[in-house]
């Protein structure tokens, strides 16, 4: 059996390239990126204020890491 490549593979394989390289899929990963970023600067600056509440001999440390929070991102740095 020749080591053929199906062409419904090739249509798929192409419609997802093209997909991954388009300007929408780009503007959405740099919208999770950064709200990635707000929640993650958030979580630390909550962290800076009240470092007693998470000690490191707390059991659940990982998950108030993620629900310790001020309820709001910070409003952004404008030149």
């Amino acid at each position: 059996m020749p080591d053929s490549v199906h062409p419904f593979r090739v249509m798929v394989h192409n419609e997802i390239a093209n997909h991954v390289r388009s300007w929408r899929i780009i503007i959405l990963v740099a919208l999770i990126l950064l709200t990635i970023g707000g929640s993650i600067y958030t979580v630390l600056s909550v962290i800076h204020q009240n470092p007693a509440q998470l000690s490191a001999h707390s059991t659940y440390l990982y998950l108030k890491l993620f629900t310790k929070s001020s309820d709001n991102l910070p409003p952004p740095l404008l030149p």
